[in-house]
């Protein structure tokens, strides 16, 4: 399916904060337009980070928060929020660690990347597959056969921890769609 997590992922944050404020569909908007409001956050940490005046980035900023997709896709119940948000931040740590020696916590923190970019759409893993070429093969700090085996180690790890919550989550939803 195109979004093979997104149920085990969010429905229980949905569910939770539903059963709080006594209504699903207010808390999965609610939901919906945190990530949305997260993703300009990300997006001004990233254009930041890449050393671009301040009035471009505020231009740019204005321009990306009032943008058709972020104003249509954040007031809609949609996955594309969630999967631009992933791939925001999945961007954002990639250029936060380009050329440092990946450690342990980079590990966990890139698979956990890797489960939220496959578990919303599965073509967002390409994608996550892509950045971690860029910031493994690419990276001076690492040894040549370190690089290879953090590639394969993290698209192996995330890919094996998806397909499990994947099976959980037809276990736990079984009546869902996705």
């Amino acid at each position: 399916t195109v979004h093979p997590l997104f149920v085990i992922l969010f429905q229980p944050f949905v569910q939770i904060f539903g059963y709080l404020i006594k209504s699903d569909l207010f808390a999965a908007i609610t939901i919906q337009s945190l990530i949305g409001g997260l993703s300009l956050g990300f997006m001004y940490l990233l254009m930041s980070k890449i050393n671009i005046s301040k009035s471009i980035l505020h231009i740019f900023m204005l321009i990306f928060g009032i943008s058709f997709s972020q104003i249509v896709f954040n007031s809609t119940i949609e996955t594309y929020v969630f999967a631009q948000f992933f791939l925001i931040v999945t961007f954002y740590y990639a250029l936060c660690r380009q050329n440092k020696k990946l450690n342990e916590w980079d590990i966990i923190i890139l698979t956990i990347l890797g489960i939220a970019n496959i578990g919303v759409t599965i073509t967002n893993y390409f994608v996550y597959i892509s950045v971690l070429w860029y910031l493994v093969v690419f990276n001076n700090s690492e040894k040549n056969t370190r690089k290879i085996s953090l590639m394969i180690l993290l698209i192996t790890l995330s890919g094996s921890i998806s397909v499990v919550l994947s099976e959980l989550q037809s276990v736990l939803f079984p009546s869902s769609k996705l």
